[in-house]
């Protein structure tokens, strides 16, 4: 009954909510006398983490400014699409799994043995999850989109199918982001997320003044430049060499593209005259149990971790 004013007690409601969860978990209460180094140190890192937040803004959202600008509101639409499908996904898995590890990370760090081990077993697990999600995604762009939003917005599964391949270099690199943070090594991240910025402005400002599959192209070219800088801050800031967890990666990586190669036959095969939604459950079913198959067959030394953890 409060109309669009409920939203905004919604929000300071939760907001206050948390800020008394936290507090009370921290410990921590205000004092008459406060430290000077306590509160320079923290200005300090708050303002770089603002500048994070800022820059991971400007990350998130140049690409749906320019295409508004140079292509219009229509293509923004179909742009649009493409993007949330990818970062719901993304949110869903990526998102989860960094809030679970980051505990895990700061406790290592803090004890400094055995980032090394934990990164190559973190990894491994994510990259089993997530690596069947984003090829699938890639794979099954067009019928997902023709079933979940309809026929009217099919332009959007070839960008789709583009920007998924993303996910896959943003699966090996998820973390870098929480260790620089426990590792207390924000300004690194701040200078990565503003040359990120400025890479995805110029990418979207000119790939815009073409078409919307120019623009995916750039996304897909921006996450490929920036993952090898990426995997250089975990060798050169973090310590952690490449090769203690490439290799599990490629392996899940194959199994990824087993999966995507009998998907993408499958779909060759069926009738075009079959129903989306029909045509859309039959490949998720049949790469769900491809993956699985090809998992327990050829991968199960990429499930050792998942046993470790499960030993008392």
């Amino acid at each position: 009954g409060g109309g669009v004013w409920s939203l905004v007690v919604q929000h300071l409601v939760g907001t206050t909510a948390n800020c008394a969860l936290l507090w009370q978990a921290a410990g921590w209460r205000p004092r008459h006398r406060p430290d000077p180094r306590f509160i320079g140190a923290q200005l300090s890192f708050g303002a770089k983490i603002i500048g994070v937040r800022l820059g991971n803004f400007v990350n998130r959202r140049s690409d749906d400014f320019f295409v508004g600008l140079n292509l219009g509101t229509v293509a923004l639409g179909y742009y649009s699409v493409a993007y949330r499908v990818l970062f719901t996904l993304t949110q869903l898995t990526l998102g989860t799994l960094r809030r679970v590890a980051f505990p895990a990370f700061s406790k290592i760090l803090a004890s400094g043995t055995g980032l090394q081990a934990t990164y190559r077993e973190v990894v491994t697990l994510t990259c089993v999850v997530a690596f069947p999600l984003f090829t699938g995604l890639a794979v099954t762009a067009d019928p997902l989109v023709v079933a979940v939003f309809g026929e009217r917005w099919s332009t959007s599964s070839a960008l789709l199918g583009i920007v998924a391949s993303a996910g896959i270099l943003h699966t090996i690199v998820s973390y870098v982001d929480s260790l620089l943070v426990a590792r207390n090594r924000v300004g690194v991240l701040l200078r990565l997320e503003v040359a990120s910025a400025a890479l995805n402005v110029t990418a979207f400002g000119v790939a815009s003044r073409w078409n919307l599959h120019a623009v995916a192209l750039a996304f897909l070219l921006v996450s490929g430049v920036l993952f090898p800088v990426r995997i250089a801050i975990l060798h050169r800031v973090l310590g952690i060499r490449p090769a203690v967890y490439l290799g599990p990666v490629f392996h899940a990586l194959v199994l990824a593209v087993l999966m995507g190669a009998a998907v993408t036959a499958l779909e060759m095969a069926l009738p075009a005259t079959l129903a989306p939604a029909v045509r859309l459950a039959a490949l998720v079913g049949t790469g769900a149990a491809v993956y699985t198959v090809s998992l327990l067959a050829l991968g199960r030394s990429l499930l050792e971790p998942l046993r470790r953890l499960r030993t008392p």
